[in-house]
């Protein structure tokens, strides 16, 4: 029976050595906490919490201590997989990247950067794909679920200067997105930092031409024997999740996915499928959070207190995805409040964002396909273009800035601006970069919306 093989493509201080289970109904793995992998290993029938029930036919299941994927690996009909986690992907939020290995088949799924790191330690480590040979002739194709630099920062990396010339698959607004995220932050990390051993901006261009796009629910030949379908995964626009299959083995890889519906998205949908092997974002999933409505009205209740007091507010966000949802959530607050502080995004990526969601208007929800027409959400009275001059203005505002992690550019130059004032606040996505801000000294507020 063959193994299964679960290696870091990147040095995570909780990673970096095999962990080998023996897989097939009836298998058991000893009930155990690897701090080597960052992974709890779970016989079949035991639960990953004390509250939680195990998942029908499932033998094994590696529980990540923190956020990462969860695998489930299900005994009927298993086959050959192997499982490469990148350096991210377990206990940390960045540097995705996974290699599966299935009835000799080889796919990679996503490729993403660290953002917190500034040598090559952002990008995962590739020499474990193979040491020999062209990364072409051992990957079958590489799979990008959404346009977060998480997810797809490091492609250009890896199609340029590593070498790799085979097919890029995603959907059609994750390809419309994606190279302007990546050119964004390159100008960030090369034109403003001085930053070395980067891609340029013709690497992305050259990168792109290798990308395939697809659309939801159709069956995509990558050969004669390897099929990829894409699914509605919500989260952000373009989402999706994928299932592979050869022959009669099947893998599911969700990315990140929403269940939930939105302002401006639907939520995560796939048909009803058993696939042999299940790998699903866990960022949340030992974390019992508020309802939505409770997390939204707490956190307009405090941005309301704080421009009552005279305080500004700072939102780090990326330019698309979270920033639309909040910014319809605070159209609408303050037209029913009849506010007058003024609400500034960062220059242009409002303009972005109008052009790609009436471009690709039928990835949003029911609601905005129906009104659409009627009225763009998307074009918003409150919501006016920032001059960063406009951040020592007296009085107070509120400013979404990019980049959300709030590691460089404009998000942290304002913070640096305001972080002295304690009238002041930022609310912040728990991905943020806490370290970043710890190390520096500065006060921080963090809220998980």
């Amino acid at each position: 029976m063959p193994e299964i093989r679960v290696t870091p493509l990147g040095a995570c201080p909780s990673c970096g050595r095999v962990l080998v289970l023996p897989p097939g109904r009836g298998s058991r793995a000893p009930s155990s906490t690897d701090t080597r992998t960052g992974f709890h290993v779970l016989p079949h029938g035991e639960s990953a919490s004390s509250e939680g029930a195990p998942c029908p036919g499932v033998d094994t299941v590696l529980q990540p201590l923190s956020c990462g994927p969860v695998i489930l690996m299900c005994g009927a009909g298993f086959g050959h997989f192997e499982w490469l986690a990148g350096g991210g992907a377990g206990q940390d939020v960045g540097r995705s990247c996974i290699l599966v290995s299935i009835a000799g088949k080889n796919v990679m799924l996503d490729c993403g950067m660290h953002m917190g790191f500034n040598d090559d330690r952002r990008f995962p480590d590739f020499s474990y794909i193979t040491q020999n040979g062209r990364l072409t002739d051992f990957l079958d194709c590489v799979i990008i679920s959404h346009f977060h630099l998480d997810h797809c920062g490091a492609l250009p990396y890896f199609s340029e200067m590593v070498g790799y010339d085979g097919p890029i698959y995603m959907t059609h607004p994750t390809q419309a997105i994606c190279p302007i995220l990546l050119e964004d932050y390159r100008k960030i990390a090369v034109d403003k930092k001085g930053e070395a051993n980067f891609f340029t901006s013709q690497m992305i261009k050259d990168c792109m031409k290798k990308v395939v796009a697809v659309h939801l629910h159709q069956t995509v030949q990558v050969d004669d024997e390897l099929e990829i379908k894409a699914y509605y995964a919500g989260h952000v626009l373009g989402a999706a999740m994928f299932q592979i299959k050869v022959g009669s083995e099947s893998v599911v890889y969700t990315g990140d996915y929403n269940m939930t519906p939105d302002r401006h998205l639907g939520a995560a949908w796939i048909d009803k499928c058993r696939p042999n092997l299940l790998i699903t974002e866990s960022t949340y999933a030992t974390t019992i959070r508020d309802s939505k409505r409770c997390r939204e009205r707490d956190f307009l209740k405090k941005v309301h207190e704080t421009v009552e007091r005279g305080g500004k507010v700072l939102i780090p966000v990326f330019a698309l995805g979270r920033a639309q949802e909040l910014c319809i959530l605070l159209e609408t607050f303050w037209e029913r409040m009849n506010l007058k502080v003024p609400i500034y995004f960062s220059t242009g990526l409002t303009e972005k964002a109008n052009h790609y969601y009436k471009l690709f208007i039928p990835w949003t929800n029911q609601k905005i396909r129906k009104t659409f027409v009627q009225r763009n959400m998307f074009e918003f009275k409150h919501i006016k273009a920032f001059d960063r001059a406009f951040a020592d203005n007296p009085g107070p505002m509120v400013v979404f800035a990019t980049p959300g992690m709030l590691h460089a550019g404009q998000s942290l130059q304002i913070f640096r601006k305001w972080a002295g004032n304690e009238k002041n606040m930022v609310r912040a996505w728990g991905g943020v970069g806490i370290w970043k801000l710890e190390a520096d000294g500065l006060p921080f507020h963090p809220c998980c919306l």
